[in-house]
């Protein structure tokens, strides 16, 4: 499989799919009977109640607060490929740094990626926050998270973890096989909280599917902006006023929360 970056983003996922058949390894009825022995019923049933509820997922982005301010001020989501920063920027992912080029090896490798595509065909990245954590899918990244719209799910490709220390070249997936993939990831951890309590039944928040969509993405396509109360604190009349209005225009919920 190869994505050349030129090729309408439907003709890739439908490669992804093609390139799936058959990863799962079990048929539903063999992996719930599984489940169901190791868990009980209940368990089992209320798994894939959830599991297979597409109102129970969602794509985020967690980030700093400055970020969404650059991506309100540019009106798009950049990869960071994408980005101004320079070698004079301390840390920096630039051409100059040794990252750099070991991401883009990666990506290439992972995705079957040309490496002469233009950089803003690369992916963008997102973590999909099944049962909908408050804090967002990743907030290691950030505690102020994007909600992308809910049709972007299938438009995008999935991995468990990131990709940049995901070594399985097999690992990608399309969101038909989330609920299997959720299953074969979090395990244990997940049907021992699904047997606690519903309000605990949910991935880690420093252990998450990873999501990618090749193209760019605006802010017609969030949802919702959460910004964490300690952000909030930081905020000046001016910069209040002028998110507002800003969410306001995009037709963009603006929540401000604790967690």
């Amino acid at each position: 499989m190869c994505f050349d970056g030129y090729q309408p983003i439907s003709q890739f996922i439908r490669q992804v799919q093609t390139y799936v058949t058959g990863q799962r390894s079990e048929s539903e009825e063999t992996l719930k009977a599984r489940i169901e022995r190791a868990y009980g019923e209940k368990a089992c049933r209320l798994a894939f109640e959830w599991l297979t509820d597409k109102r129970l997922y969602e794509l985020t982005i967690n980030l700093s607060l400055d970020n969404i301010f650059r991506i309100l001020e540019t009106n798009r989501i950049m990869n960071a490929y994408e980005s101004e920063k320079t070698s004079a920027d301390q840390n920096s992912f630039c051409p100059e740094s040794p990252y750099y080029h070991q991401r883009r090896t990666i990506e290439d490798r992972f995705f079957g990626l040309v490496n002469t595509i233009p950089d803003k065909l690369r992916p963008r990245y997102a973590a999909v926050n099944w049962m909908l954590h408050p804090a967002g899918a990743a907030p290691i990244y950030g505690l102020n998270y994007l909600i992308l719209k809910s049709r972007l799910i299938e438009e995008a490709t999935f991995c468990a973890g990131d990709v940049y220390h995901n070594n399985d070249c097999n690992a990608l997936f399309i969101w038909q096989l989330l609920p299997y993939k959720i299953i074969e990831k979090f395990g244990s951890i997940l049907f021992n909280q699904i047997i606690r309590s519903y309000q605990t039944a949910r991935t880690t928040t420093e252990d998450y599917i990873e999501a990618h969509i090749f193209r760019t993405l605006t802010l017609s396509d969030v949802a919702k902006i959460r910004i964490h109360s300690s952000d909030k604190q930081r905020l000046q009349l001016k910069q209040m006023r002028w998110l507002r209005s800003l969410t306001q225009i995009y037709s963009i919920n603006l929540e401000f929360f604790d967690w």
